[in-house]
């Protein structure tokens, strides 16, 4: 547990250090704590060993050593057009046989794809820095979604891609979406769950007549995803769009994840009582949005009773939620209601550390604790 708050800590006051120096335009400062932000939590995942972390030992290391005896490129992308590798998507791939041409050791690309997510979540809360505090995003980002990462690899780095790349999506740049899109793909398959939250999103923020009555239609869609998701699973597989391998994703062994359904709820409730604080400002709009997207996500924790990797559908909803939509929610807030924006705030922050440690050290779930590296002689 203390190798990860020691670097928590350090990872958000660097944050602290890096945003207060952009305020008073010390660029030079600016860099250096913000280079300290990225690569601490990096290079604890990069030093950690096989087994930190569940899908270490189901294909991360597999894949590495597979690719890291390819000579040459052309090598790769024939070994990957005959189907050498058992469907995993593409950039993770290149991002292996990127990583495999500076060494042999497997802590290469723990620490490249940590790196990539935490530089693209960094990046993302300074592109923020007028909406929301970089501090609150890396709290959050750190205590709810560090750990998971260093599990869920392929996956965080498609949803990384999608955080960064939401802003194509509020500003409805069409053609840099559909890039988005298949950068998010060739990461991982059920990136194209992101269309979900896009949509989910578009309905929610755009202004128009019928909208209420649109939103209630999107709250039918998802009760229809929970009856037909067997059917939309075999769909999806069946026309080419998943691999084979998600067929794991239909109805059998289930998961009960009631505590993070709860706990997503009410980080929903959480936004939405900003959005009731703030239901006369210019801001009410965003924050209905924020809510409504929110709730939806939570919702779809419940298909882990549908089968245990089902779940993961709602990590595309939850994590622009917590990681974005949040803080931003905060931000409004705190401009007119300081006193009660602190409670909110400090009330979030220790559900999400409580839940962390319920999690993360207690229940071991993603089996990122206790932390161990040979290389640090831990």
């Amino acid at each position: 547990m203390f190798p990860y708050l020691i670097v928590f800590f350090l990872s958000i006051l660097f944050t602290h250090l890096a945003q207060e120096s952009d305020k008073y335009n010390k660029k030079l400062f600016f860099f250096v704590f913000s280079a300290f932000a990225i690569l601490l939590p990096s290079l604890l995942a990069g030093f950690r060993d096989s087994g930190i972390g569940t899908d270490t030992e189901i294909y991360v290391d597999s894949v590495w050593r597979t690719v890291h005896r390819i000579n040459s490129f052309d090598e790769f992308q024939k070994l990957y057009r005959q189907e050498k590798f058992d469907d995993v998507e593409y950039g993770y791939l290149l991002l292996n046989f990127i990583g495999s041409r500076f060494g042999s050791s497997v802590q290469i690309i723990y620490f490249l794809s940590n790196f990539i997510v935490v530089l693209l979540v960094y990046c993302m809360a300074y592109e923020n820095r007028k909406r929301a505090s970089m501090v609150l995003i890396m709290v959050i980002f750190l205590f709810a979604y560090y750990n998971l990462y260093l599990n869920l690899v392929r996956q965080s780095l498609a949803l990384a891609v999608g955080l960064y790349c939401f802003k194509y999506v509020e500003q409805r740049k069409w053609i840099k979406i559909i890039i988005s899109f298949f950068i998010i793909k060739s990461f991982h398959n059920t990136g194209v769950f992101f269309v979900l939250l896009w949509g989910t999103y578009f309905v929610s923020s755009s202004k128009y007549k019928l909208k209420p009555v649109v939103m209630i239609l999107a709250l039918f869609i998802v009760y229809g995803v929970f009856i037909y998701f067997d059917f939309i699973i075999l769909y999806l597989v069946s026309s080419g769009i998943l691999a084979k391998k998600f067929l794991y994703y239909l109805s059998g062994e289930k998961i009960d994840y009631r505590l993070i359904f709860v706990y997503n709820l009410l980080l929903c409730i959480v936004i939405f009582i900003m959005y009731l604080y703030n239901a006369k400002s210019k801001e009410k709009n965003e924050l209905l949005s924020y809510s409504f997207v929110n709730f939806i996500g939570s919702i779809l924790v419940l298909t882990a009773f549908i089968s245990m990797w089902s779940y993961r559908v709602s990590f595309y909803f939850l994590f622009i939620c917590n990681c974005l939509f949040l803080p931003r929610a905060y931000f409004i807030m705190r401009k007119k209601y300081a006193l009660e924006s602190m409670i909110i705030l400090v009330t979030a922050l220790s559900l999400i550390i409580t839940i962390w440690y319920q999690t993360i050290i207690v229940n071991k779930d993603n089996e990122t604790a206790p932390y161990k590296s040979e290389m640090l002689d831990i």
